[in-house]
């Protein structure tokens, strides 16, 4: 090697111990926090191994590190001190932070890769654990003992559930909504019905130790425990838990074992036969038992920050307001719910398709923030009393077809009933409004209406719009035989057509 060569390598070599020496006298535990060597990690001691990475809190993602990134927040309750501890065979990490149920505590750390287990602890609230072994992101919601709370969990965007073992459901919004993430009304549906419906019993019964991790609902596996979970929320009825309690009581006295549990005396369309574990008797007694002690949801409670709606269908409410801040609501959302007065004062009903279809409804009644009912909205539902605000403008098709409804005055403003609007409801009594312009093809086909004044502002009527009903008058306002041309085709009755 020639002179001039070694020179060159000499100073290349001073220059690199230049820049440890510089490193380490501005961070003299850098090399130490990078390796994991660091002593008076915590208040808990200083064994050998613990460390904190204070100076490393960056995101990489290597062979040699992990970087572990999320937020924190509680479901209900005061603020205080939460304790993150991360901890493998020879590392532990412990991290107080300040935590809420209005704002989330987001954090990012980084580790010498390694298997760590991972605990969230508040007192009052259930620890959260969780285990990791590669750079990953924690989404966790610290669920408060004291409230009653026998499952909660996040829908989507800042959108939140708790079940309370009262039977009492409290949709709620945590934190501010982040925009970013709601991009689009249809990237908020990618949940499933299934999903939202049981949401509730799948917590309920993975925190009772039964979690169902393969139970997708595109399984046999999955359907059945959807359909159970359904049956024993949101029905109510006495038969339902019985059922469970006599499948229950025969495994308890033998008669029900691991021979025969496909038969029909034994819960076949109730016990889960796959995975294998779950043929396991004790398992599917306990399964049974936390069945019939799983609370029937009895109320609803919404917030009024919420501005996405999940899929509620079944749930009951005895009172249920929807306010103008709802800015979407999943197709089928309050479908086959028994509430007792509905308030609605937001245009989601014009923008959701079967909105509260199959319902059992005392008291509708419809805000001034309203200009549409939607499509189906109120298809084959089963409805007391109605009140319609005067800012209505349209009545789209089927919006209350085959539902059971008696009387209705249709305000003023109304311009259009569309297609099959009524059509096969039990409606006997209607007041059109004095601007309609339109009445839709079938839109009172096969009602009960005997009666009905046609305002002198309606222009169009269409096919078979009165086809089926028992009418005995028909009373045409202004020019009385303006439609005598299409009386047949409209479905009025020959015997009642104005004469010339």
């Amino acid at each position: 090697m020639n002179k001039k060569k070694k020179v060159i390598i000499l100073i290349i070599a001073i220059v690199i111990l230049v820049v440890i020496g510089v490193l380490i006298l501005i961070s003299p535990n850098l090399v130490k926090r990078l390796t994991g060597s660091v002593g008076d990690a915590n208040s808990e001691g200083t064994a050998t191994g613990e460390f904190i990475n204070k100076v490393c809190n960056i995101s990489v993602d290597n062979e040699n590190f992990i970087s572990v990134t999320g937020s924190i927040i509680e479901d209900s309750g005061d603020e205080g001190i939460a304790v993150i501890t991360f901890k493998s065979d020879n590392k532990v990490f412990t991290k107080e932070v300040m935590v809420s149920s209005n704002n989330f505590v987001d954090f990012n750390y980084v580790f010498p890769r390694d298997t760590y287990s991972v605990t969230i602890t508040k007192d009052g609230y259930e620890t959260y654990e969780t285990t990791i072994d590669d750079s990953t992101f924690l989404d966790v919601v610290l669920t408060n003992k004291d409230a009653g709370i026998i499952a909660s969990n996040r829908l989507y965007v800042n959108t939140y559930y708790d079940f309370y073992s009262d039977g009492t459901v409290h949709i709620k919004a945590i934190g501010k909504l982040d925009y970013n993430d709601f991009e689009t009304p249809s990237g908020l549906a990618s949940l499933s019905n299934a999903t939202l419906i049981v949401n509730f019993g799948f917590e309920y019964l993975a925190n009772h130790g039964l979690n169902f991790n393969n139970a997708s609902t595109g399984s046999d596996l999955g359907d059945t425990l959807t359909w159970v979970l359904y049956l024993t929320l949101f029905s109510g009825k006495p038969e339902i838990k019985q059922r469970f309690i006599e499948v229950y009581e025969r495994y308890e006295s033998g008669e029900c074992n691991a021979s025969n549990m496909s038969d029909s005396k034994c819960g076949n369309d109730l016990v889960l036969e796959n995975p294998t574990d779950l043929n396991d008797v004790d398992y599917t007694k306990r399964y049974l038992k936390l069945l019939i002690d799983m609370p029937v949801v009895t109320d609803l409670v919404i917030d009024n920050d919420v501005v996405v709606l999940p899929i509620l269908m079944g749930i009951t409410a005895k009172e249920l307001t929807i306010n103008n801040t709802i800015l979407y609501a999943i197709p089928n959302t309050f479908a086959s719910t028994n509430i007792g007065t509905f308030n609605v004062n937001s245009n989601v009903l014009a923008q959701t398709e079967n909105f509260a279809a199959v319902a059992k409804i005392n008291n509708l009644v419809i805000g001034n923030a309203v200009t549409s009912i939607g499509e189906s909205a109120f298809t084959e539902a089963e409805i007391d009393n109605i009140t319609l605000p005067i800012s209505l403008v349209e009545i789209k098709s089927n919006a209350f077809s085959d539902a059971n409804i008696n009387t209705m005055t249709i305000p003023n403003n109304v311009k259009v009933i569309d297609d099959n609007a009524f059509s096969g409801s039990t409606i006997s009594n209607i007041k059109l409004s004095n601007k309609l312009e339109t009445i839709g093809e079938r839109a009172f086909y096969n009602t009960k209406l005997t009666s009905i004044t046609i305002p002198s502002s309606v222009e169009t009527i269409g096919q078979n719009a009165f086809s089926g009903a028992p009418l005995t008058e028909v009373i045409i306002e202004g020019d009385k035989t303006r439609f005598n041309d299409k009386w047949a085709s409209i479905g009025f009755p020959s015997e009642l057509k104005p004469s010339e």
